[in-house]
């Protein structure tokens, strides 16, 4: 349950493997988001996901593919009379038909322009996006986010002003390599493209590399448009275009730390029908025809291309006549988008191999989109598991595509269970309310008025609040026969996040109740085998009884310059990065005995508001006012939704314990951001973590900057208050705080910053006193060492802390690890434990392992500044002898120095045997092989386990293995 926002967030177990060190699963999951008509279903059905290896997703902004933008920005500035206003394209083409990120990667820093210096009229930067320098006061260079979800990995990272990857990652410092990204004009081919995700154990991931790997868009756009004027009268012009452009680049292969491989195999597509449908004249003005004529049916089916057509359309309007001009502009916008998906055949782990097959849409609203529909894992060919999805498809002429129930070898079986399944609208985004979801419309706009249907463009209806639930989750049913039923309700709110009206000088959070076609879930029933029931109800309102939903990134009006445009869908859907209705307070309460209840409070717009974080810069004695209206909002999206408050209450309502969450943010005040440069001594995380961002703005006389963080939100503190005693007895609170510090320090080596998430200390504070622990990591070691600014040549093995060479590899190999841990218990006594890597050298990688794990002795001089202590101080806890090539032990010692020798089978993946009280070297000498890391793999118990496929094989195996302990 996610109740910020008020959605079922479910998940459902596939099947979990273990191959070696490494682990995989896949899981589906479930959000009850609502039903938004434009959204096809996924691979695994309506409102279902599933991360099957890992895909990175790109969230455009560079690239205008409709023009509209620029459309709407001429009109409100510089058109005229009966004058034609589409954009000069012999030069606005030149930048937005380049989708790139390495074009450039030594650009110098931003010039921002300053005022006192007037010989510099207009800022200039050479952005990684694009192949030539533009005026800033002409083009946004806000870049692309590109979102990723791997191996329990989640975040984005953007690529800033001078071509450095930024990531914003909560729970991992990742590595970004977009050096073969590619160039790609959006108007030919895609070609090669990889992106490349080291993670902070060394592990590489990499995304992309061919054609089948990669989710391409093709684009059709068309804007028409009408302007009148009494003197010059009416004019009307339209422009069409066709693109492609990459939107996903899905998880090919990945290296493990160890050198060892996990590779992906992706069905193969043949573009040829695609690659012919993209236009070579780029761009085709005064051309009124609105037919993308996408390649048929049958031609995707024949080049196994999974694909699916979705198409929006937009209506806008200037409700406000520009000064001097009486111009009075209505522009009209359809794109239709056919994206070509990655299909995932296989992936292969040493020797298990995940197969994966698919069924051809059988919904006749699809054309050739493909449906997951078995799970086969195999190991030597032997079956683990299989798990079959079954899938039906709902409503009448128009239909969608649900899951309804996932079946296994074992035996087990789930089962699903929807609302409101009778009809759905046909995809078109014109028949969504202003959140984005179904408002009931079952009219006929793709007909358009030429054929008896509805204007596409038209007005949409009012909410018909009976379609709130429309396909939604109903009912689970678990192989235990039990199962969860979710009741719905409409959404409520109380704020909103707006322009309030066409006067209105900025966005502002107004006072306003309503009632909105956005679901929220109110009541889950949990029935067990023995039919018992539980019922849990969810209320989603204030202290004062009002709702404590708040909706964000409403538009009513988007201004350009003294106009104002209208439009009937959102202008800006992807303000704050969400466009939806959250809650700020939650009561949880269930059909337990005794259980009373529980309250969850939550950061929002007003705990954390959006600023107005920016620089402006005016170069003209024309300049006008710059209203607040016009202004750039630095977004908090990030920072809401986390928990503030957990209340828990007994049954007479009084609180009985809370626990209360801070989180830290990074920033310095805005907008006075210091850019990172060699020499700075005084740097801070939020300088590394920013880019920087240029608009247009509406005047020719004003250019506009806003420095914008990617850096998380993290918790800083935890505080718990419980309540003891009372009626009989004196009450009494006990209170037990957490507090999180992180690094907030940038270490500069040649200008590579370095920076994690990790706690660097926490405390425990009590009624028994506080406790620390404090974390050093590679950085932190390396900043007092000798060699602070690289280039470490030597170790003082005489001290703890003193591997300095070992400690500047792991931190150019991004390896952030806690090496030392140093904790202070309430009675100020000091122990320290250290982690003692060494460098280990595979075939193709450089790996580092754990040699000694070591404590220091009882009265050693210690404390968290004097933590480098003689190496005498300190005893091994055990040490890791020897490894093999696949970095397994083979050898460790006890703090005894007692050795224990492992022998690993299975292709170097599980331990076969143990031996104690012999080292590995003794063991081959009994076996006369080679005491070399791989020398073992010549027992015959080895190639046994490696051979060990069926009966026959496994019996040799239990022979050799006897035959060993003799």
């Amino acid at each position: 349950m996610n109740m910020n926002s008020g959605t079922v967030s479910l998940a459902i177990p596939l099947f979990d493997i273990t191959e070696g060190k490494f682990s995989f699963n896949n899981t589906l999951n479930y959000e009850s988001r609502g039903f938004v008509p434009h959204m096809a279903p996924g691979y695994v059905g309506l409102n279902w996901n599933m991360v099957q290896f890992g895909k990175i997703t790109r969230e455009s902004k560079r690239i205008d593919l409709t023009t509209t933008n620029q459309i709407n920005n001429m009109a409100s500035t510089n058109a005229r009379r009966g004058w034609s206003i589409l954009p000069s394209y012999s030069n606005a083409m030149l930048y937005e038909k380049h989708d790139c990120l390495t074009t450039d990667f030594n650009a110098n820093k931003l010039e921002l322009y300053n005022i006192t210096n007037h010989n510099n009229l207009t800022p200039k930067s050479t952005v990684p996006n694009s192949s030539v320098s533009y005026n800033a006061e002409t083009y946004s260079f806000e870049p692309d986010k590109f979102y990723f979800d791997f191996m329990g990995y989640k975040g984005y990272f953007v690529v800033d002003n001078n071509g450095r990857p930024i990531v914003y990652c909560e729970n991992a410092s990742l590595k970004i390599d977009v050096s073969k990204y590619g160039f790609h004009n959006i108007f030919n081919n895609i070609g090669f493209s990889e992106i490349k995700i080291t993670d902070d154990q060394g592990n590489q991931y990499f995304f992309g590399g061919d054609i089948n790997t990669l989710d391409i868009s093709f684009s059709f756009n068309f804007v028409e448009y009408e302007s009148w004027d009494p003197e010059f009268g009416q004019y009307k012009g339209a422009a069409r275009t066709k693109t492609n452009y990459i939107d996903s680049w899905s998880l090919k292969k990945i290296i493990l730390n160890d050198g060892s491989e996990v590779n992906a195999y992706y069905q193969t597509s043949d573009l040829t029908v695609l690659n012919n449908y993209r236009n070579t004249d780029n761009l085709k003005e005064m051309d009124f025809s609105d037919k993308p004529n996408f390649p048929s049916k049958q031609n995707l089916l024949s080049g196994n291309i999974s694909a699916e057509v979705v198409e929006n359309f937009y209506k806008y309007k200037h409700s406000v006549p520009i000064p001097n001009s009486y111009l009075s502009l209505e522009t009209w916008t359809k794109v239709s988008t056919l994206t070509k998906t990655a299909i995932l055949d296989s992936i292969k782990i040493g020797n298990t191999v995940i197969d994966y097959k698919y069924q051809q849409t059988t919904n006749p609203l699809e054309i050739s989109r493909k449906y997951l529909k078995e799970i086969n894992i195999k190991r030597d060919n032997s079956l683990i598991k299989k798990v079959d999805l079954n899938y039906q498809n709902f409503g009448n002429t128009h239909q969608r595509t649900f899951l309804t129930d996932i079946q296994n070898n074992l035996g087990e079986n789930t089962s699903m269970e929807y609302h409101n399944t009778d009809d759905f609208p046909k995809y078109i985004k014109a028949q969504a309310n202003d959140l984005g979801f179904w408002n009931g419309d079952m009219r006929d706009y793709m007909s358009g008025n030429n054929y008896g249907g509805v204007d596409p463009y038209g007005e949409p209806i009012v909410d018909d609040f009976t379609s709130y639930d429309t396909g939604l989750l109903r009912k689970v049913t678990y192989p235990t026969k039990g199962s969860t039923s979710y009741l719905y309700q409409k959404g409520k709110y109380s704020k909103k996040y707006i322009y309030t009206d066409t006067g209105s000088t900025s966005l502002q959070l107004v006072d306003e109740n309503g009632i909105v076609n956005a679901p929220v879930l109110y009541k889950k029933i949990e029935v067990d085998n023995n039919n018992q029931n539980i019922e849990t109800t969810y209320k989603y309102e204030n202290d004062n009884s009002s709702s404590s939903g708040i909706i964000e990134g409403s538009l009513r009006y988007q201004y350009l310059g003294t106009a104002s445009v209208t439009s009937i869908q959102n202008l800006n859907p992807e303000i704050n990065n969400q466009n939806s209705l959250h809650y700020s307070t939650v009561t949880v309460s269930n059909s337990k005995p005794w259980s009373g209840y529980t309250k969850y409070r939550f950061t929002d717009q007003v705990t954390n508001p959006d600023s107005l974080g920016y620089k402006i810069f005016k170069y003209s004695s024309w300049d006008g006012q710059f209203d607040d209206r016009d202004k750039l909002y630095l977004s908090k999206a990030h920072e809401r939704g986390k928990i503030l408050k957990e209340e828990l209450y007994n049954l007479l309502g009084t609180k009985i314990k809370e626990t209360e969450y801070k989180y830290k943010n990074f920033l310095k005040k805005l907008p006075n951001i210091d850019l990172l440069n060699i020499s700075c001594n005084t740097c801070k995380v939020s300088d590394a973590n920013y880019y920087t961002k240029i608009n247009h703005y509406t005047t020719r006389f004003h250019v506009q900057t806003q420095y914008v963080p990617v850096i998380p939100y993290l918790l800083e503190s935890q505080t718990t208050r419980e309540e003891f005693g009372g009626f009989m007895t004196p009450s009494e609170t006990i209170e037990t705080s957490k507090k999180i510090t992180y690094s907030d320090n940038v270490y500069l080596n040649n200008a590579l910053i370095y920076w994690h998430p990790y706690p660097i200390e926490e405390r425990i504070i009590s009624s028994k006193g506080t406790s620390i622990r404090q974390y050093l990591y590679p950085i932190d070691l390396l900043k007092n060492s000798p060699c602070p600014n690289g280039n470490c040549s030597s170790n003082d093995n005489s001290i703890i802390g003193g591997e300095y060479m070992t400690y500047e590899k792991m931190l150019n190999k991004n390896i952030f690890t806690p090496l030392i841990e140093i904790s202070q218990n309430p009675q100020g006594k000091f122990t320290l434990k250290e982690n003692f890597y060494s460098s280990f050298a595979l075939p193709s990688n450089e790996a580092f392992v754990i040699k000694k794990k070591r404590r220091s002795l009882m009265d050693s001089n210690l404390n968290f500044t004097n933590y480098k202590i003689s190496s005498l101080d300190v005893i091994d806890d055990s040490s890791s002898d020897v490894y093999d090539n696949k970095l397994n032990i083979l050898q460790a010692s006890n703090k005894t120095g007692t050795p224990n020798t492992t022998i690993y089978g299975y292709q170097q993946t599980l331990p076969i045997a143990q031996i104690t009280g012999i080292t590995y070297a003794q063991l081959m000498q009994i076996f006369n092989l080679p005491a070399t890391p791989t020398g073992y793999l010549g027992l015959d118990i080895v190639t046994k386990s490696d051979a060990d496929k069926d009966s026959g094989t496994e019996n040799a195996l239990i022979n050799a293995l006897d035959n060993f302990r003799m």
